[in-house]
């Protein structure tokens, strides 16, 4: 297992001036479908044995909160096998020295698909939600963004969502501890 990052996640109010990202409010797998083999492919060279190759890879989120329960955005995770991973759409990620104009918006970029990515999923009655308002420190949820193997559910769609029915709900902070495993 060989590690590709971390994300600190608070929803306090001061959050951008501390440099932490909020809670993540769309339904998403970190990661695109056509971006996940080149990612494995990639660490694996950077970080991985020489001379070795792999014949699976999974990439996961180690998630676990810091803060007491119950979390005012508690996180909530989708049962893979209940979505279609045709429901996703890639969501990319850009980097600009200044804000875009509608034109540039709408405007093909070269490359696209080498884009760093997340993938966004739409509702559909069909799916199967299961969510954690009560996570205190010493408990850890691993998230599956891509499994190679494709044979049983290889991703999970998740969210956080503002859950204000929870009295005494205290400001969520978590991290997310990034990794992709390999199988020789």
């Amino acid at each position: 297992m060989l590690p590709t990052g971390y994300l600190l996640r608070t929803a306090a109010d001061n959050a951008a001036e501390r440099m932490i990202q909020p809670p993540a409010a769309d339904v998403h797998v970190d990661m695109a479908w056509h971006s996940a083999p080149r990612t494995a492919r990639q660490v694996f060279d950077q970080q991985g044995p020489a001379g070795r190759t792999y014949r699976r890879f999974l990439c996961t989120s180690f998630w676990r909160t810091f803060s007491p329960p119950p979390q005012d955005w508690p996180l909530a995770l989708c049962d893979g096998t209940s979505i279609s991973q045709h429901n996703g759409e890639p969501n990319r990620l850009i980097f600009t020295e200044a804000r875009p104009t509608d034109a540039d918006i709408a405007a093909a970029l070269a490359h696209e698909d080498e884009l760093p990515a997340a993938t966004i999923f739409r509702y559909t009655p069909d799916q199967c939600w299961f969510y954690y308002p009560e996570m205190n420190r010493d408990e850890a949820i691993v998230i599956k963004f891509y499994d190679s193997d494709h044979g049983h559910a290889w991703f999970a769609p998740h969210t956080a969502f503002h859950d204000e029915t929870r009295p005494g709900a205290r400001t969520r902070e978590s991290i997310e501890f990034r990794t992709v495993a390999y199988w020789f």
